[in-house]
């Protein structure tokens, strides 16, 4: 049935002819982004910031001419059912996006096999996108969010350095970590020891010593890839981000001083504001821990609820963690979701992101 749907709706169109050896104009020095948890991997512009969870959804942010983070790109993994290709546009063709397909088209990306979808231009939805399986089995999709004349020289050279590294398996027994809300949680003997496995998502390349005595101003979103912009100084956390703006994501947490082997329980809540004019739907939680080693389990499964929280709507899903070394331990919350017209009209992907969180572990 879903192949005879895709067939039908959204035939894809087989190269005959060899794929080229993607090359990438990012001149100069640049950063990797490494998601060890999916494998992959891409060389990003030095004025891109970065947000989200490992192995769930990642966006990459510039400021625009008015100094205000926007989202570039977007990464965002699919349900674990979709796990090729022809499965993941199934799920795709059957979102709200699943109407304005005009095209699917086999192409490389970097040196991945990907899906490009085309799209009727919409203001809820970008004119294209990509879909792709990552080498940890799950298919996931990469979305632009900038003008469409910015694709070309802005974002596909980017897309071009995609490559796979090695999935990083995570070396800790796995114990309860979540419980549905608002059901109180468990209490869990933590393990006996845990030898922390260093995740690191951005590194520099490229002489970072020069990069340092460079002045820090950040660019305009329309800054032409391969000329290397002065940075901003960075000076502590982003400005949470969230779409719709009416939208938030709170975390708390039942103590923020522990000891090694305290339990402690944190909520990520998700509030619809009363003036969003939109249903939040299919909402997956995610807690990111910085640095890893001090609380366990890591890394942390995303949390799905599938939900459609109305304007004035909230939910909210626990998280419970065990300290196991002394240390200051950063949290972020976040959530992605379908967010959709009130009258169900249209639909697209969007995502909301915590203000961190403290927690000190004492000896």
């Amino acid at each position: 049935m879903l192949t005879r749907m895709i067939e039908t709706r959204t035939p894809v169109r087989e190269r005959t002819e060899p794929w080229p050896t993607p090359t990438s104009v990012l001149d100069g020095r640049h950063l990797t982004y490494t998601d060890p948890a999916l494998g992959l991997a891409l060389d990003i512009p030095l004025w891109w910031d970065t947000q989200g969870s490992l192995g769930t959804m990642a966006r990459f942010l510039q400021q625009n001419s008015n100094g205000v983070p926007h989202t570039v790109l977007a990464f965002s993994v699919l349900n674990p059912e979709s796990n090729s290709l022809d499965s993941a546009l199934a799920e795709v063709t059957r979102g709200a996006w699943g109407p304005h397909i005009v095209n699917v088209e086999r192409v490389p990306l970097g040196t991945f096999e990907a899906l490009r979808v085309d799209l009727h231009p919409g203001a809820d939805r970008p004119p294209v996108a990509w879909l792709l399986v990552a080498p940890s089995g799950r298919a996931l999709g990469v979305i632009p969010d900038v003008d469409p004349a910015l694709i070309e020289p802005l974002i596909q050279p980017v897309l071009d350095t995609l490559h796979a590294v090695e999935v990083v398996t995570p070396r800790v027994e796995p114990v309860p970590t979540v419980t549905p809300w608002p059901t109180p949680w468990a209490t869990v003997t933590p393990p006996a020891a845990l030898t922390p496995e260093p995740v690191g998502t951005v590194t520099d390349v490229e002489e970072p010593a020069v990069i340092d005595e460079e002045p820090k101003i950040r660019p305009p979103l329309g800054i032409s890839p391969g000329i290397l912009p002065p940075l901003r100084e960075e000076t502590g956390a982003g400005t949470p981000y969230c779409r719709p703006r009416e939208a938030a994501v709170e975390l708390s947490a039942s103590a923020t001083t522990l000891t090694v082997g305290q339990a402690v329980s944190v909520t990520v809540t998700l509030t619809n504001g009363d003036e969003s004019g939109v249903h939040l739907g299919l909402v997956q939680y995610a807690l990111r821990v910085s640095p890893p080693g001090f609380l366990s389990p890591e890394p942390l499964d995303p949390v799905d609820h599938r939900i459609s929280l109305q304007p004035g709507g909230s939910d909210a899903v626990q998280f419970v963690l065990h300290a196991v070394a002394p240390g200051r331990i950063t949290l972020t919350g976040s959530s992605s979701f379908e967010m959709h017209a009130m009258d169900f009209s249209w639909g697209s992907w969007s995502g909301c992101e915590s203000s961190p969180l403290s927690i000190v572990v004492a000896p």
